[in-house]
């Protein structure tokens, strides 16, 4: 026992000698050291973000203190417009000079100053303009272009994202807040272009995925709100700058699906630097992807908003797009290591084709395409594993459902069966069921087998009522359709089938006593009565004959 109690003291005085180093440290964690009882790394971490915000608020109030000022040396006479606009721009620099001053010891704070500094310009350059009346359109365009120009210099120098996206948005509203009328928008979507140009540049290499969005996001804001424009001041006459609007929208997508495809392929093949998948994390890369997935879809949409064309014709230019994408595709599988940017191309392809599609098509139709997209995707799905397909066939499956619920319900039945309402609505209900067939998760299959059965057993009510008018018919079709689940489940040996298909013939019995007994005559009611009985009982009888031939085969 001496040794082991020798032991016990030993590792007594180790424990003490810990704690005692602890608290020269700064305490100890968790409970013995109260408030400081954070992880070193997680209490680092709020503390820098906690600091950021007093920077962020300290700039926002110091800024408003200054306009505050100069509203208040305005009213009093204090100074000149040109005095107060030399007053902005100094401000500027000085902001600028203290964030490169300390940068090497304070990045968020460099940050904060270099970011306020650009605001200070625009803002300054824009009162010169619009308020103080004294720099001329061309001084001040030129100038919002080099506040810009600084802005990407310094956000690619100091890394810094939220830089970029200010120069950004600073670049692509400048001839919006300098509009002063013109109607030459080739001059406006010509600059526009060339931000959204460069922009994409500083996303290749800076890989920032929240400026890509709010690039592209006030890029087609931008042609939109210029399309309203060409309107208003050209009084009807809108081809000239239709025209340059359609020439801006296809460059942007152009450049931006290059600028997708470097991402994957180019830099890759120069070697500058490796392609990292950054966007591999399930939320980023739903984030990232986004992007590049709705910019096709929006500027088909712009450019129908720019030339009154129908929708045959822009289905056909969505399925151009596609076959473009889809070309894509098989470009990067064979020449580039980047397997997650080839596989997006082809599903930029399938969202084009069901753009081509709700384009084209209507009605019976549409509903038709719908249902094989359906089925073709949950084929798709059954071979590999891709949640962003997952969602968008079921959604279209959900989409279905609705719209065959509303046909049924609210839609009267044509008055004979071979109608192309109705032959659509049996097509879709067909492929309904079909596409069940590829669903490997046994809750939702069963979800949308009963909610695709009960569609089916509504469209054969109003289907068998329209055709015969007498209720009863359409109780003989339930009847029947139960039997044939019955004995597929006796196939498949499943239960779930099984109980289906008995809950149908409760529905048939209730059916029959509680609606249809006092709409048909007392024949037609022996008749029906006597006849479905003596058929389940005989489909009974042979099913369990079946099944006690199968029992005493395996027994053997």
């Amino acid at each position: 026992m001496d040794p082991v109690k020798n032991r016990l003291e030993l590792l007594e005085k180790k424990v003490e000698a810990i704690e005692a180093g602890l608290k020269k440290k700064g305490g100890l964690p968790g409970r013995l050291s109260g408030l400081a009882g954070e992880d070193p790394g997680s209490r680092e971490e709020n503390l820098i973000k906690t600091d950021s915000w007093f920077n962020r608020s300290g700039i926002l109030l110091f800024l408003l203190g200054v306009a505050y000022f100069f509203k208040y040396a305005v009213e009093q006479g204090w100074v000149t417009p040109f005095l107060r606009i030399s007053l902005g721009f100094l401000l500027g620099g000085f902001l600028m000079k203290i964030g490169f001053r300390v940068h090497a010891k304070n990045r968020l704070f460099s940050q904060v100053m270099t970011g306020g500094s650009i605001a200070v310009f625009y803002i300054t350059i824009f009162s010169a303009f619009h308020i103080e009346k004294v720099f001329p359109f061309a001084l001040a365009f030129i100038l919002m272009i080099l506040a810009t120009a600084a802005a990407f210099t310094v956000s690619i120098r100091f890394n810094d994202q939220a830089l970029s996206i200010i120069g950004a948005l600073g670049g692509i509203l400048t001839p919006f807040v300098l509009y002063t009328g013109i109607d030459d928008y080739g001059i406006i979507v010509s600059y526009i272009c060339v931000i959204f140009t460069g922009t994409c540049l500083i996303y290749l290499y800076r890989e920032w995925t929240l400026l890509m969005w709010v690039l592209t996001a006030g890029t087609w804001v931008a042609f939109i709100t210029l399309y309203h424009l060409g309107i208003l001041r050209m009084k009807g006459d809108t081809l000239s700058g239709s025209i340059s609007i359609q020439a801006g929208v296809f460059l942007c997508w152009l450049v931006q699906w290059m600028t997708e495809l470097c991402r994957g392929f180019v830099r890759e093949k120069l070697f500058i630097g490796r392609m990292q998948e950054t966007g591999e994390t399930p939320g980023r890369d739903l984030l990232y992807r986004s992007i590049f997935l709705l910019s096709p879809l929006i500027s088909i949409y712009i450019s129908m908003q720019l030339w009154d064309m129908t929708g045959r014709f822009w289905g056909l230019v969505s399925l151009l797009a596609a076959g473009l994408y889809l070309s894509a595709y098989f470009f990067l599988r064979r020449f580039s290591h980047s397997r997650h940017a080839a596989d997006f191309q082809w599903k930029i392809s399938l969202a084009l084709a069901t753009s081509a599609i709700l384009l084209t098509f209507d009605g019976n139709m549409l509903l038709v395409a719908l249902s094989v997209e359906s089925v073709a995707l949950h084929i798709i799905i059954s071979k590999i594993e891709d949640k962003a397909l997952f969602i968008s066939a079921n959604g279209m499956f959900i989409v279905i459902r609705c719209w065959l619920a509303y046909r049924l319900v609210f839609i009267s039945m044509p008055d004979y069966p071979l109608h192309p309402d109705s032959m659509a609505e049996a097509f879709a209900i067909v492929s309904l069921f079909a596409a069940i067939r590829f669903i490997f998760n046994k809750t939702h299959a069963r979800l949308y087998f009963l909610s695709t059965h009960l569609l089916f057993m509504v469209w054969l009510l109003r289907l068998i009522s329209a055709i015969s008018g007498v209720s009863g018919y359409s109780s003989v079709a339930w009847c029947i359709y139960a039997v044939t689940l019955y004995i597929i489940s006796y196939k498949m040996r499943s239960v779930f089938l099984s109980r289906i298909s008995l809950a149908t013939l409760f529905a048939v019995v209730a059916k029959l006593l509680f609606y249809d007994i006092g709409r048909i005559g007392t024949v037609f009611k022996v008749a029906i009565f006597s006849g479905l009985g003596l058929g389940l009982l005989v489909i009974s009888y042979a099913v369990q004959s079946l099944m006690n031939r199968s029992g005493e085969g395996d027994g053997r």
